[in-house]
């Protein structure tokens, strides 16, 4: 039967009793349960075949995983769940593969799989980074709240601090074998003859480079060791990070670079009383930690 013909009144009805079957199917039909299902005028396996293949092709019935068949687009069935499951909180694959499972179409587990692959890669959809205990990549409506991965970062830090800590190890000890480096007679160089940028290209790298700028921060301002946070400054210039202000300077208020208590007006003076830092890598400057002022009486 060739596509392009109109179809007789008998084909018309023998179709419209292939689309009615899928209709009231509950999941979609492989062939052989379409045929069991089928309620319509005799028709011949390789007349329902092409009848079948032209509803197809008219957009009344759709093709679904593993050469099944039915009135709805399971694929977009499933985004649109899946979208609503995200929208309502962040989810893993597993968590939104055994989610989707509760659909009830027949689709199998690889196939939900991909799902979950093709929606991380859709527009507005954020993969969210993997912090502390977790595991798996989640996918989420909402780009990750910067808050809930610095209360993660600083719990794990303080954890590790206090343990080690009672074990008898010093503060400043901890923060070498944290950040991995070496401090031997050091004779406090500029920071312009010390900074060692490291050379970040790859988007796991710059990732890496963020995260780890971000745990080191962290680390940085909760230590009250001098000579930790020496420690400290020194990894930090060599990720690339750059001073935000300086203790002691007084300059006009910039609330994008800077963090007060009180409520300040644009360019009021203000003393730096703890500096801030920002990283500097192949996608330009991210803040990581605004600097800490106050006003000038």
């Amino acid at each position: 039967m060739t596509v392009d013909r109109p179809l007789t009144s008998t084909e018309a009805k023998i179709r419209q009793s292939i689309v009615s079957a899928l209709e009231s199917a509950a999941r979609p039909l492989t062939f052989r349960q379409l045929r069991t299902a089928y309620d319509g005028p005799e028709a011949s396996e390789e007349l329902l075949r092409s009848l079948l293949n032209r509803a197809v092709v008219a957009g009344a019935v759709f093709p679904c995983g593993g050469d099944r068949f039915w009135h709805r687009d399971e694929k977009q069935l499933h985004l649109r769940a899946a979208l609503a499951l995200i929208q309502e909180k962040p989810r893993t694959k597993s968590e939104l593969v055994r989610a989707l499972g509760e659909l009830d179409t027949g689709a199998t587990e690889v196939w939900r799989e991909q799902i979950f692959e093709e929606l991380r890669e859709s527009p507005g959809i954020h993969v969210l980074p993997v912090l502390g205990n977790q595991r798996s990549h989640r996918l989420s409506c909402k780009p990750p709240r910067l808050e809930d991965y610095i209360d993660r970062a600083r719990a794990e830090y303080k954890k590790a601090r206090t343990a080690l800590t009672e074990a008898g190890y010093a503060e400043a000890d901890i923060l070498r074998a944290i950040c991995g480096v070496q401090i031997q007679n050091r004779t406090d160089p500029p920071p312009e003859a010390r900074r060692q940028l490291l050379p970040a290209r790859a988007d796991d790298d710059l990732d890496f480079q963020r995260d780890a700028a971000e745990l080191l921060v962290f680390a940085w301002q909760d230590s009250p060791s001098p000579e930790a946070r020496a420690i400290l400054e020194d990894t930090l210039f060599s990720l690339g990070l750059d001073p935000v202000g300086k203790p002691g300077e007084v300059t006009g208020f910039d609330g994008r670079l800077q963090h007060c208590t009180g409520q300040l007006a644009p360019t009021q003076q203000v003393r730096v009383t703890r500096q801030g830092w920002q990283l500097r890598n192949a996608r330009g400057h991210h803040l990581v930690a605004k600097a800490r002022v106050e006003p000038v009486s």
